[in-house]
């Protein structure tokens, strides 16, 4: 498998996989998740960011869609199911080989190709990305699984429900996923069950690792504002099955004034909108939570993720020349989850935070500041 490290989630595959009892055929599904993998390694993980760049109908300079990224979601899969490291595999080996873990072990298979194939349809631009895995498999001859059209269509469909719509133009793009009658094995596959931790484990990826490469290139304006958010994310991590995300945002990026493609109501027209950061964090996190809970309808008790806690820390912008950091203005830290009676959407933040995050109320902690 190249000389990159094998994941808990793969390390747990390579185990499993000599007992051919749990697969479909006698093939080592190890091994054939390897040709795979480097396959898509060697031909096609180069090429996503510069397909995502060129061809997106707003053209610019995304976060990263790399090698690292299918990596990152590989590792919080892993996490999200209570494997972050090779001991907690050899401990749950004898329950997978019997069917009794979250996932059966041709299940594990499918889910690992889900994730590494989820975002290279971006090859061909950030429109309908999810629809043109399939694509991908034929034109770069994805070994196995351009000869065996069922495998093919199963895991493109599983990858493909990671975002956008439905042909109808629904957004439940798991919901509506069609269930597949295994490839001839002898249990079904629960497509929804895989998609969902695919999404979710794409989710949480987001943070500071993704744009660190491109720090010092020139950012188009309409992209910039998403980098700001992600750069900001110094922390995400799991644990006791929350979301636990810690963000330092300095203050002039919360103050600068951004420019964003957004479609006009009712048409499929983009135009440039001008927005401030403080706006896009809320809206993120909002997806972030909306995407938990969407997930978790798909998700056993036990893998699901029950809240998003989140820390918030407002710098000045100025290092301190004695201390050599940044002061820290401001700080706030709330959870998202849902209690009691559903919210609108609109209410899933606390007036506290809501307040802390006005754009308004921001600038007057600049103008004190500067004031002092």
């Amino acid at each position: 498998m190249t000389n990159n490290k094998i994941l808990p989630l793969e390390y747990l595959l390579k185990l499993i996989c000599p007992d051919q009892a749990n697969f479909p055929t006698s093939l080592n599904y190890f091994e054939k998740y390897t040709e795979i993998l480097n396959t898509l390694r060697n031909d096609v993980y180069k090429h996503v960011n510069a397909g995502l760049a060129a061809l997106s109908e707003e053209s610019g300079l995304y976060t990263d869609h790399g090698p690292d990224h299918f990596d990152e979601v590989v590792l919080h899969a892993g996490i999200i199911l209570g494997l972050k490291r090779d001991s907690d595999v050899d401990k749950i080996e004898t329950s997978v080989r019997s069917n009794q873990w979250i996932f059966t072990p041709y299940e594990l298979y499918i889910l690992l190709l889900s994730i590494r194939l989820h975002d290279v349809g971006n090859i061909y631009g950030r429109e309908n990305h999810e629809q043109n895995i399939i694509k991908v498999i034929h034109k770069f001859k994805i070994p196995h699984l351009q000869n065996d059209r069922v495998e093919a269509n199963m895991v493109a469909a599983i990858a493909g429900a990671h975002g956008g719509k439905t042909p109808d133009g629904d957004k439940d793009t798991i919901g509506k996923l069609q269930q597949y009658e295994a490839n001839g094995h002898i249990g079904d596959i629960d497509n929804k069950k895989i998609a969902a931790i695919t999404r979710i484990s794409d989710e949480i990826c987001e943070n500071r690792q993704r744009v660190s490469a491109s720090d010092a290139l020139d950012i188009p304006d309409h992209n910039l504002v998403f980098h700001r958010y992600a750069q900001a994310i110094y922390g995400n991590s799991i644990k006791d099955q929350n979301l636990y995300l810690k963000f330092q945002f300095h203050i002039g990026h919360l103050l600068k004034s951004y420019r964003i493609y957004e479609k006009q109501q009712d048409t499929d027209i983009k135009e440039l909108i001008e927005v401030h950061l403080p706006s896009i964090v809320l809206d993120r996190l909002k997806k972030a939570e909306l995407e938990r809970r969407y997930c978790n309808r798909f998700i056993p008790d036990n893998a699901q993720i029950k809240g998003i806690s989140v820390n918030i820390e407002i710098l000045e912008d100025e290092m301190d020349e004695e201390s050599f950091r940044l002061e820290t203005l401001e700080q706030i830290s709330f959870t998202l989850q849902e209690e009691g009676y559903p919210l609108k959407d609109e209410l899933m933040f606390d007036s506290k935070t809501i307040q802390f995050m006005d754009y308004d109320r921001i600038c007057k902690v600049r103008s004190e500041e500067e004031h002092e």
